[in-house]
């Protein structure tokens, strides 16, 4: 007589086989997953790094990256150093996001105020990476009563877009403006030419408060200068807006939020670590930058200090370690 069913004990044993299965299938599935998470936020740097240069083709220069993290972008101006807002707000019109930008244009009194807080929420996928989070509005914890043309916000910005990527402003130790300096309180204030803003010469990068470079004054070569990179999250803090580098919108001037110095070596997101003004990212052994030519790059966390640094300013001079970098599969090392 012929079964019709399976026994209680080969059921048991289709079953185990399943689940061993699915064991050995899953961490490939997840390195796999990962993979393609680190394709799709490469190609967001690689936006970003063309968006920069269609830029540099229009204004001849590099978007500015706007004055102090008191303030948000002014749909009105433009992107030079009269812009208040940074220079994710100043790209938004080269990552087909110029609706975005335009929101509170030509309006006035309230109507105005709720296009901008709209902004300010709107999330714009080419800024994050995959491997972190999604592209959605999270909790901004400081400065949440910016200023703009009016003055200041009347309502609190509780929620607000954010980015996983910074501008790199150099080498140095400084990636903001003075963050007691109380900066311009109204535009008028920071139109004045006798309003004293603070040096940005110290700033050897190719973006940081009220920038103005050209690609000719990137004397290392635009494929040797960091334009932009990855930006270390303390990994407690993804959605909590309760890291001091990411409290903040994607749409507020300069501050380190956007941007990041190579002074400290990038590291991967760590739980309870505190680098602000540092790039890195959610990858495991590399983080990713675009160059100012538009090339992108993997980094390995094991890069030498002094290398990195370098990368960060553009005025090395030709025949120093930075201009010995060469390309090893995706990686940076050392040319012996």
């Amino acid at each position: 007589m012929k079964r019709s069913a399976l026994s209680l004990l080969e059921l048991t044993i289709v079953m185990g086989l399943i689940s061993l299965l699915l064991q050995l299938l899953l961490p490939a599935m997840t390195v796999v997953r990962e993979a393609a998470r680190v394709v799709q936020c490469g190609s967001h740097l690689k936006a970003i790094g063309v968006a920069a240069n269609e830029h540099h083709e229009v204004h001849g220069r590099l978007p500015s990256g706007g004055w102090h993290f008191t303030w948000i972008g002014e749909p009105e101006r433009g992107t030079g150093d009269n812009q208040p807002g940074g220079w994710a707000f100043n790209l938004l019109d080269y990552l087909a996001a110029d609706e975005t930008r335009a929101l509170g244009l030509l309006l006035d009194g309230d109507e105005r105020e709720a296009a901008l807080v709209q902004r300010c929420r709107t999330a714009i996928p080419v800024f994050h990476c995959p491997s972190r989070r999604s592209a959605m509005p999270y909790p901004q914890t400081w400065n949440t009563l910016p200023l703009q043309r009016d003055g200041r916000l009347k309502e609190p910005m509780e929620w607000t877009a954010k980015s996983d990527y910074a501008a790199c402003v150099g080498d140095g130790a400084d990636v903001e403006f003075p963050w007691r300096w109380a900066g311009p309180l109204t535009l008028q204030q920071g139109d004045d030419p006798s309003f004293a803003w603070p040096a940005n010469s110290g700033f050897t990068g190719v973006i940081f408060g009220r920038s103005h470079i050209r690609h000719r004054q990137i004397r290392d070569g635009l494929s040797q200068t960091l334009l932009a990179g990855e930006k270390y999250v303390d990994a407690d803090h993804y959605t909590t807006g309760e890291d001091f580098g990411d409290n903040e919108s994607l749409y507020n001037g300069f501050n380190n939020d956007t941007c990041r110095s190579t002074l400290s070596p990038p590291r991967r997101d760590a739980r309870g670590g505190d680098l602000r003004n540092a790039f890195g990212s959610a990858h495991a052994s590399f983080w990713q930058g675009v160059m100012c030519d538009g090339s992108l790059r993997r980094l390995d966390y094991s890069m030498d200090a002094q290398l990195v640094q370098q990368l960060g300013n553009r005025n090395n001079a030709m025949g120093t370690p930075a201009t010995q970098l060469t390309r090893k599969g995706t990686q940076y090392v050392h040319a012996r």
